[in-house]
């Protein structure tokens, strides 16, 4: 028996305590670096869509910024997640899997937690998947902050806003200012080239650009004591654990309009003989090649007392699984099963945000139009096994209110319709927060969240 929607409620006590205080903004778009520089004193993004104090969102908030990544050395989303309090990171030695506040189902490829680019949604159309260790594609050192968001946020963003939502916000030219070209080497056979530039120009054009190559050899000797045998080394996997990735990443600024894009390729050989393969095999090795490219689009302005921003994008998804199996029954040494995927999709949206008397509210609406689903499994060189070439759409709208009813008490309440070809799904959030001081505040939260089937739980291949 497969279920397919998840409908938690989350009722929560947070008591929350920061500093800092910036004018609010409304768009990402329109923050300066100094503005970015305050959002890390205790300000948040993700939570509303709109800049407010970590103290006054609806939700339990914690970042790590650029400083705290070149500080640790990170060198992953994964790897910043790691050391997250509530979050956990687990690594089969091909994907990185993420888990929160003890809820991790394995298999299911992170599809519980909505994984964000400057509130640009990146979770795929195939496998729901938010992608977080080299297969993210995108390099650490051109992240500004990372936002974890706890808790159900499908009332703001629909699908997948489960557990949490991470809200990577990326550098500007303004924050880099300069360029850089970096070297690195280390054990295992690593070599990192890393080169940035970016700037704010006198003409208000404010660019950003990244290029990182990296590839490592990985452990050389890999022990696995459930193939501890003769016919099978001995439980030793000798040479496959090698890595090669590159990611690109560029922004540019100019007056209202903003464009991102990033593109990342990652290879990654298997020694785990995972599904059955064949353990050791060196000619014909178990690998993983993993394609993710995005074009954003988004212009924000005020019109009036309001602030509208309006957002296009397109995203593909491509992966590739490689899987040596004995090949006897075709009379062959190997018989390689090969995986396809490939999806495609566009994203339009927009909102309004109103400033009101002791109150903001937030309308907004979305379409998505996923033009490309497939997944194809088989042998080489035979017809495939599974074949599932799909196309599908959703549409939603969603508003919130933020309203304050004394200089100590807030109440924020939002709601999302979501239309799917299948269903819909209504999702609402309130939380009442309540705040002694400028830096402290109690919460008591409320929300629903769902996961909506993907491709890959619906091909009937298990």
């Amino acid at each position: 028996m497969r279920r397919y929607l998840f409908r938690p409620l989350a009722i929560g006590l947070a008591l929350v305590m920061a500093t800092g205080t910036m004018a609010g903004a409304q768009s990402l778009s329109e923050l300066s670096l100094e503005d970015l520089m305050r959002l890390d004193a205790g300000r948040v993004f993700g939570a509303s869509e709109r800049s407010q104090p970590v103290t006054e969102a609806p939700s339990s908030v914690s970042f790590i910024t650029s400083e705290d990544i070149a500080r640790y050395g990170y060198r992953s989303l994964a790897d910043i997640l790691h050391g997250v309090r509530g979050m956990y990171v687990s690594d089969d030695r091909n994907f990185s899997f993420l888990g929160a506040r003890g809820f991790g189902k394995p298999g299911d490829y992170n599809s519980r937690i909505l994984l964000l680019v400057n509130g640009h949604r990146v979770n795929d159309n195939v496998f729901g998947q938010a992608e977080i260790g080299a297969e993210f594609g995108l390099d650490p050192a051109t992240f500004e902050r990372v936002e974890i968001i706890r808790g159900p946020a499908s009332s703001l963003y629909g699908d997948s806003a489960f557990f949490a939502v991470v809200n990577v916000i990326t550098r500007t030219g303004s924050a880099l200012d300069g360029g850089s070209v970096t070297y690195e080497t280390g054990s295992n056979g690593t070599q990192l080239v890393r080169g940035m530039v970016g700037s704010r120009l006198s003409n208000g054009v404010d660019y950003a650009i990244s290029g990182t190559i990296e590839r490592s050899d990985g452990v050389d000797e890999l022990y696995f004591p459930e193939f501890d045998s003769p016919e099978t080394n001995n439980g030793v996997a000798v040479g496959l654990d090698g890595q090669h990735f590159g990611q690109y990443y560029g922004r540019l600024n100019y007056g209202n309009l903003t464009f991102t894009g990033a593109y990342g390729r990652r290879r990654k050989e298997v020694p785990t003989a995972s599904f059955g393969t064949l353990f050791n095999e060196q000619i014909e090795r178990e690998q993983s090649i993993d394609r993710h490219a995005l074009f954003d689009v988004e212009y924000a302005r005020p019109v009036g007392a309001s602030r509208v921003t309006l957002r296009g994008a397109y995203d593909r998804f491509t992966a590739n699984g490689y899987y040596p199996y004995s090949g006897e029954p075709l009379g062959q040494r190997v018989a390689v099963a090969v995986t396809d995927v490939v999806g495609s999709w566009f994203t339009i949206g927009g909102k309004v945000t109103r400033p009101l008397p002791r109150q903001v509210l937030i309308l907004g609406a979305e379409f998505i139009d996923n033009t490309r689903q497939n997944y194809t499994s088989g042998y080489e060189g035979l017809e495939p096994i599974v074949a599932a070439n799909e196309s599908s759409s959703r549409r939603a709208v969603y508003v919130q209110d933020e309203i304050k009813l004394g200089t100590h008490l807030i109440l924020n309440a939002g709601l999302r319709y979501d239309g799917y070809e299948e269903f819909d799904r209504v999702t609402p959030r309130t939380a009442l927060i309540f705040m002694p001081s400028a830096h402290q505040s109690f919460k008591y939260l409320y929300g629903n969240a769902f996961r909506a089937p993907n491709i890959y739980q619906k091909t009937e291949f298990y």
